[in-house]
């Protein structure tokens, strides 16, 4: 491939990148996925772990199966909620 070939090629990825960008960042974030490692610890009881990366979650379940206890992953969703809490005796709008 010749330089011309290749900084034209160039251009076209970052305008498409920063197309991209843009409407990634237009749009709101409704969720965010979050992955629980639930590890059942000596006693039997389960152990909830959340995590934001999936690779950190199966980490967490092989270091807890390493161990010979049982352990599993279950996906969840974060949603934004707003709170509408009674701190200072106000009543939020």
């Amino acid at each position: 491939m010749n330089d011309e070939a290749a900084g034209k090629g160039g251009s076209e990825i970052q305008a498409a990148t920063k197309q991209l960008d843009a409407s990634i960042l237009s749009r709101t974030l409704d969720y965010a996925p979050a992955y629980i490692a639930v590890m059942v610890d000596r006693f039997g009881t389960p152990r909830r772990r959340p995590y934001l990366n999936l690779h950190h979650a199966a980490l967490a379940v092989q270091r807890a199966r390493a161990q010979r206890r049982q352990a599993w992953i279950v996906l969840c969703e974060l949603r934004p909620v707003q709170a509408d809490l009674d701190l200072d005796g106000e009543v939020a709008p």
